[in-house]
């Protein structure tokens, strides 16, 4: 790992409408950065351009975030971590950097690294954790960081990265869930079954409603066709 020397501890604040660009090809080499950058590195442009980006690496930083960082990024993903950047004059900065690949007719043709200001930042903790990866305390994978024992764990429980204690509460919830479906499916069923049972029901009253109805007019037209019989016998007589 490249160790940029020397540093003096003294910390300029990024303000907070700044974005720190820069780009680069495949091998890291700087191709092209916008002037906050710049301003902010102390570097003049043509000091930068042409020289690899670890020449801002701060050596607080363990080479385990910068080693994550080219093997996420080589599978085509992005990196987002805090990062404590050195400048020219050994003073730092500290930033939220967020690395993506540059893609070109779907080949990889460089990457680009967009730097944004963080506030309220608890470098003190930051500093600690930095301490325990280089001490292998905590490891590191796509910028999340992972205490050593739970990464351990996660070899040999197919619930990567979750304690014994979330294991088991995953079991019980999915066990909850699919209880939770069962009950459902089943007052569904029950509920389409009642009312299948009361369509039923009207279809037949209304069914009987109707038969009636035309029962009662066919036993009208039965009288009147007995009235009108009996008027005529009576006229013919």
């Amino acid at each position: 790992m490249r160790v940029n020397n020397p540093v003096t501890q003294q910390n300029y604040p990024v303000p907070e409408h700044y974005r720190l660009c820069s780009f680069t090809d495949l091998e890291g080499i700087i191709t092209d950065a916008n002037d906050e950058f710049i301003e902010v590195s102390g570097y003049q442009r043509e000091e930068l351009i042409g020289q690899p980006h670890n020449m801002l690496r701060h050596p607080d930083v363990p080479e385990q975030v910068f080693a994550d960082m080219w093997r996420t990024l080589e599978k085509g993903k992005t990196w987002s971590q805090v990062v404590k950047n050195r400048c020219k004059d050994g003073g730092h900065y500290w930033v939220m950097a967020n690395v993506a690949p540059i893609f070109k007719d779907r080949k990889k043709v460089g990457y680009v690294s967009v730097r944004t200001p963080v506030s309220n930042l608890n470098t003190t903790a930051i500093e600690q954790l930095y301490r325990d990866i280089r001490h292998g305390k905590y490891l590191i994978e796509a910028g999340m960081l992972i205490p050593r024992a739970q990464h351990l764990l996660s070899k040999i429980n197919p619930f990567s990265r979750l304690s014994l204690m979330g294991k088991v509460a995953s079991i019980g919830v999915a066990a909850l869930v699919i209880n939770i479906a069962i009950l459902i499916v089943n007052e569904l069923y029950h509920h389409q079954e009642n009312m299948n049972h009361e369509l039923q029901i009207r279809q037949n009253t209304l069914l009987s409603e109707i038969s009636d109805k035309i029962q009662k007019k066919v036993d009208v037209g039965l009288s009147n066709a007995v009235t009108l019989s009996s008027d005529k016998a009576l006229i013919d007589s």
